[in-house]
C-alpha cells in the first residue's frame, strides 16, 4: 500500500512453526515499496509450506492490532487463507512445492 517500513516474509514448514511453537525454516525482511514486492526463497526443498507476509510499516517487528484484535497493518497468506476469529490454520495455508519450484502471488490485506 506504500513504501513505510519493511516487509516481512515467514515460511513454515509445519503445523508447529505455524502455531509459534517452532521457528520459520526460512524468513526474510526488505524495504517495503508500493506496489509488488518479489521474494524468492531458492533452498527450500520440496515438500509442504505456509506463507506468512507482514507490512510491518512502523518497523516494530509485529502486527500491530486495535483494541478488538483487528490487523491495523497489512497481512496475507499463503493459498489465499482467511482470517477467520484468528489466524487461518496450517492446512488452509499450505501449498506444495516440487522439484522445480513454485511461484506464488499473497495480496495483502488493510482493513
Amino acid at each position: 500500500a506504500n513504501d513505510k517500513g519493511q516487509i516481512l516474509v515467514a515460511v513454515f514448514d509445519s503445523e508447529d512453526g505455524w502455531d509459534g511453537r517452532a521457528k520459520a525454516c526460512a524468513a526474510r525482511r526488505v524495504d517495503a515499496s508500493k506496489g509488488q514486492v518479489d521474494l524468492r526463497f531458492p533452498d527450500l526443498e520440496p515438500g509442504r509450506y505456509g506463507v506468512l507476509v507482514m507490512h510491518d510499516e512502523n518497523g516494530n517487528g509485529t502486527l500491530d492490532k486495535t483494541v478488538l484484535g483487528i490487523p491495523k497493518e497489512g497481512y496475507g497468506f499463503s493459498n489465499g487463507a482467511r482470517i477467520f476469529f484468528g489466524p487461518p490454520g496450517f492446512a488452509d495455508a499450505a501449498i506444495r512445492i516440487g522439484n522445480t519450484g513454485a511461484s506464488i502471488t499473497i495480496p495483502l490485506t488493510y482493513w
